[in-house]
């Protein structure tokens, strides 16, 4: 067994006898703002990339939490590039989900509907890469084999994207909580995708410290389908199976920030593990 999983079990297992927590420890806070801005990309991943598949992803996301709802806008932006190939596409989504919490003794319920827009063609990811590329010296160029042709001739289209999520969470005590999610999301368009996703997970913070370290682990099993041709290449979603898509959290956190690295082990089924640095501005009532 690896040593730092040996390690969080050890901590879940002490941390149990803590029974320090109060259920206004997972309040929301009355009125109070959120942000987080993300930066994906294979090279963060620490494997070997080559620009294929989900090779970048932005995100910009708000959100304000109002008694106990939360209302949050997220926007992002994915490159998908074809394995092996010259094709890709530009995957831009908007979602907008309201947010509202029961908390049940230890057990905290979110649910979350959500409806989204989202959009496919071009939308200059080629040009943002080739620039960054080139700047960096780091990755390929349309001279050297950089996925330059676009789906469709990167013909824009939009979708309505619909759905729900549901999340249960029990915390132990202040300091580690286990959780499980379920998230569904159907396409009306020409594009979108269709996905469900379920989820458990476990997360812990190491106690007592000014700055505290998060660690976090989800295992993830999701079915996705898509009609859009662009999002189906070779690196682009998995849509004839069920796919394992592991997720790790690494965060250092502050009573008003957390900064840290997420890793996505399969990202969209399409086989490529994906990087990606966070910071996230948000009031951290477990600092009271």
């Amino acid at each position: 067994m690896p040593i730092w999983l040996t390690a969080f079990i050890i901590f879940a297992i002490t941390a149990a006898d803590d029974n320090s927590f109060s259920t206004q420890e997972k309040d929301l806070p009355h009125v109070e703002p959120l942000a987080r801005m993300g930066w994906g990309n294979d090279l963060f991943s620490g494997t070997r990339t080559h620009d294929d598949g989900f090779t970048n992803d932005l995100e910009l996301d708000f959100g304000l939490d109002i008694g106990q709802q939360r209302w949050v806008l997220e926007s992002h932006h994915s490159m998908v590039t074809e394995f092996f190939g010259h094709l890709r596409t530009d995957d831009v989504t908007f979602v907008l989900s309201d947010q509202v919490q029961l908390l049940l003794n230890k057990f905290l319920f979110t649910f979350r509907p959500h409806v989204g827009l989202a959009l496919t063609g071009n939308f200059g990811g080629e040009k943002l890469q080739t620039w960054v590329h080139r700047l960096t010296g780091h990755g390929r160029t349309p001279k050297t084999g950089l996925q330059t042709q676009y789906v469709d001739d990167g013909q824009r289209k939009s979708a309505l994207t619909p759905g729900g999520a549901i999340t249960v969470e029990y915390a132990f005590n202040r300091f580690f909580e286990t959780r499980a999610n379920v998230d569904t999301q159907i396409a009306i368009g020409p594009t979108g995708v269709y996905w469900f996703i379920a989820s458990i997970g476990a997360g812990m913070q190491l106690p007592y410290w000014w700055i505290r370290p998060v660690f976090e682990v989800d295992l993830v099993v999701g079915r996705f389908f898509t009609i859009d041709p662009g999002l189906r290449i070779h690196g682009g979603y998995e849509t004839k199976h069920f796919q394992f898509m592991p997720q790790i959290r690494i965060a250092l956190m502050t009573k008003n920030f957390s900064f840290g690295w997420e890793q996505q082990f399969n990202e969209g089924g399409a086989g490529q593990a994906n990087g990606i640095f966070f910071l996230e501005w948000q009031y951290h009532r477990i600092f009271e």
